[in-house]
């Protein structure tokens, strides 16, 4: 575990650039698993969390795309707020984000549904995500299906699918240090200014 003990002074101001400054020394030490995040919805009291990737960050929030119809999808439409946790061993770092949701724009979602390999185009619309389906083979049926369908076409984008984007009210980040003294400190919106305080880990 890292020997640098951290103050509140350390941080920036902002934790969006708090972020992606754990994000990128993340990013260095594991490139295919820092952009991973588990993202937790709630509906009717019920929670429930799953692995996502997250596709890009900025001031304005964080954004993810998946099927609307898929279990996540409906619970974000239905309760739009929601919660995330990157966890990075290899930095020692943990970072928690807190907000609300808000789907993206046809127009950002199909920006980024045609920058996807083609297959994974393909999959987007083979896939009933969520839903029970009788076996592989028709999974691998459907995609065959589509790539007669739309030979020497572009794939569209399905009516179904895009992106939310979380727009955070609270920030959590926790340096991890020996015998869990870890230093944690928790970003709070208030009004246009964050409030930063440091928390018991």
């Amino acid at each position: 575990m890292s020997e640098v003990y951290f103050e509140k002074e350390n941080l920036s101001p902002n934790p969006f650039e708090e972020y992606l400054r754990c994000f990128s020394l993340a990013k260095e030490k594991d490139p295919k698993a820092a952009d991973n995040v588990i993202l937790a919805t709630c509906y009717k009291n019920r929670p429930s969390a799953r692995t996502l990737l997250i596709k890009k960050v900025d001031n304005k929030g964080f954004r993810f795309f998946t099927n609307y119809l898929s279990r996540k999808g409906r619970e974000l439409v239905k309760n739009p707020y929601a919660a995330m946790v990157f966890n990075w061993p290899t930095v020692d770092i943990q970072v928690r984000v807190e907000g609300t949701i808000s789907k993206l724009s046809k127009t950002e979602s199909e920006s980024y549904f045609h920058s996807r390999l083609r297959g994974s185009q393909i999959g987007a619309w083979a896939s009933p995500q969520s839903v029970v389906v009788p076996s592989r083979s028709f999974l691998l049926d459907r995609v065959k299906e589509l790539e007669k369908k739309y030979s020497g076409l572009d794939v569209p984008l399905p009516p179904y699918w895009g992106g939310f984007i979380l727009k955070p009210n609270y920030f959590e980040f926790m340096f991890l240090r020996d015998f869990r003294l870890h230093d944690r400190f928790y970003y709070q919106k208030k009004g246009s200014k964050w409030k930063i305080e440091r928390l018991g880990p």
